[in-house]
């Protein structure tokens, strides 16, 4: 006798058999693993790309990335207890001035489907391509921090009116001379110092950009490209034709890339790096303390701009582009967590205001306080 299934019988038995299925163990045979680098003590690569270019050894990423050998390789073990965190692929290391790069080892004992998926992608970031995106992410940040170390700290000496020392005796037949005012202060304000933090990954991105931009107009293989953004998009469907010679096309290409890495960093990245710009700022806060200068409300512009040029300046088509051109005028603040901190700082009135303003005004009392002046 044949008995009809229920609705919610059926609905039963998929769940199980899903359930089956997901916590089932995968073969032993794991995907085709990458061959492991030999690891070595990686000695420090001694120049930049910018340098590169203008000595004639590199006119591309790809000739940089052939000229710059020494990586040190830390091995990670990727496995079903630790292939959902996320993991960084890559860093430069300022204070040794080094990159490391991660090689991953997957393990897929015990894994069942659903985390053999998830280790499945430590596989693909072994692929050469991929490391290879990774080391001139790097070497973006390598290079920006040589060409003007973009997060250091400069001051520059401001001067103005004359003030009393608060010792000085009223006696009008000998009076002490008043004497300048002397204080130092940092070029870059607390909201811009977190905002070029995040140019440089967002620099650090485009030149990955680029250099896979490099490997499509050689391969003409859409697969070159590991994100897809609206630049991909453009590429695929014909609307850029990365190559074209003319100047108004290629203006129109490097605008379009700038922005597309620029809007997907913003939308999937900004918010993990919001404790790397927390640290950044608070680090700027308490160098002030420890050296007494002054924080600036504004930043000083040539300065800014300086390091937002040194941020966005990559090789492309055989010459050596700055990008920021196409970014200037975009929009950017602190993370929420970041501003806050901002904020409770600025409040404290302890920032150095505008130059336009009457110097007495911009210095406040506990600075004049330190130097024995008064107003």
């Amino acid at each position: 006798m044949h008995l009809k299934r229920s609705p919610k019988m059926k609905s039963l038995f998929l769940g199980a058999l899903t359930t089956l299925v997901l916590n089932t163990p995968t073969p032993a045979a794991a995907p085709r693993q990458m061959p492991a680098p030999r690891l070595k003590t990686a000695k420090v690569i001694k120049d930049n790309y910018v340098k590169a270019f203008e000595d004639g050894r590199a006119t591309s990423f790809s000739d940089y990335l052939n000229i710059c050998k020494d990586f040190d390789y830390d091995t990670l073990r990727i496995d079903k207890g630790n292939a959902k965190k996320r993991i960084c692929l890559g860093q430069y290391r300022q204070y040794k001035d080094k990159i490391e790069i991660k090689y991953f080892l997957t393990d897929y004992t015990g894994a069942n489907a659903r985390d053999s998926f998830w280790i499945a992608r430590f596989d693909k970031y072994n692929m050469e391509q991929y490391v290879n995106g990774v080391k001139i992410h790097e070497l973006c940040h390598l290079t920006f921090h040589r060409r003007g170390n973009i997060k250091k700290i400069k001051l520059k000496k401001r001067q103005n009116a004359l003030l009393p020392r608060a010792d000085a005796i009223q006696v009008p037949q000998k009076p002490k001379e008043a004497e300048p005012f002397v204080v130092n202060v940092g070029t870059l304000s607390l909201s811009d110092l977190a905002i070029i933090g995040q140019y440089n990954e967002i620099g650090a991105e485009i030149g990955r950009r680029i250099y896979e931009r490099e490997r499509y107009l050689k391969s003409r293989n859409i697969k070159e490209f590991f994100k897809s953004d609206a630049y991909t998009d453009a590429v695929e469907s014909g609307q850029i034709h990365p190559g074209d010679t003319s100047a108004k096309a290629r203006l129109k290409e490097y605008a379009l890339l700038a922005n597309a890495v620029f809007d997907r960093w913003l939308e999937k990245e900004k918010k993990n790096y919001a404790y790397t710009s927390l640290g950044d700022v608070k680090g700027y806060i308490n160098k002030a303390k420890v050296s007494k200068f002054m924080i600036p409300e504004k930043s000083d512009p040539d300065d800014f701009k300086r390091r937002v040029s040194t941020c966005f300046t990559f090789p492309i088509d055989g010459k050596m582009v700055d990008f920021s051109a196409f970014i200037l005028n975009r929009q950017m603040s602190p993370q929420p967590m970041v501003q806050r901190a901002i904020d409770a700082y600025s409040s404290q009135n302890k920032l150095y205001r505008a130059p336009e303003m009457p110097f007495q005004a911009s210095v406040p009392p506990a600075f004049l306080a330190m130097r024995g002046l008064t107003r």
